[in-house]
């Protein structure tokens, strides 16, 4: 299993770390990968994939831990794996897809794209929060909408049943604060 995953090599779903990576560093991998539908993480290697392996298997467990409770909100994540490879044992994190929320660390949104860990744009943050269920269709705005687009008769409709707590001369500043109008 572990010479396919480095016949492999790294990629959007793959990624190899020293199994003494700064925390930080550690807590953004986890996160990318929580936001690019999971994935496998191996530590133990070195440059050009070289083998190292985890010689305090403890404390790189407890760092991978807790590297994921550094995330908002927090990563939980299963126990890493020990593995053994060439005499070697190596630790495989595992980040199940389908997680249920986006990831940041210290306020970095990431994703994994190939071999590399980048910053979420807005749109695809938008669009992933959307579809993880953190936030609402309504708070989205379809591009190039005017208000005379909208059919007046239905945003009134819309107005008692949404937004009852509203006095009357506050709806049409409100409706445009929550970009409706």
């Amino acid at each position: 299993m572990i010479t396919q995953l480095l016949e492999q090599g790294e990629g959007q779903h793959l990624a190899f770390a020293r199994s003494n990576i700064k925390p930080d560093d550690l807590a953004e991998m986890l996160a990318a990968l929580a936001n690019a539908q999971g994935g496998t993480l191996l530590l133990g290697l070195g440059r050009g994939r070289k083998l190292e392996g985890a010689t305090d298997q403890g404390a790189t467990i407890a760092a991978v831990l807790d590297a994921g409770m550094a995330c908002t909100p927090p990563l939980i994540l299963a126990v890493p794996q020990i593995v053994e490879h060439t005499g070697l044992l190596l630790l495989l994190v595992t980040i199940p897809a389908g997680m249920p929320h986006v990831y940041s660390v210290r306020g970095k949104y990431l994703r994994r794209v190939g071999a590399q860990n980048e910053p979420i744009p807005p749109d695809a943050l938008r669009r992933l929060l959307l579809e993880r269920g953190t936030t609402s269709w309504e708070r989205l705005m379809p591009d190039d909408v005017r208000a005379d687009d909208l059919d007046q008769q239905k945003v009134q409709n819309y107005i008692p049943v949404s937004y009852t707590h509203l006095r009357a001369h506050e709806t049409d500043s409100y409706l445009v604060c929550r970009l409706l109008l």
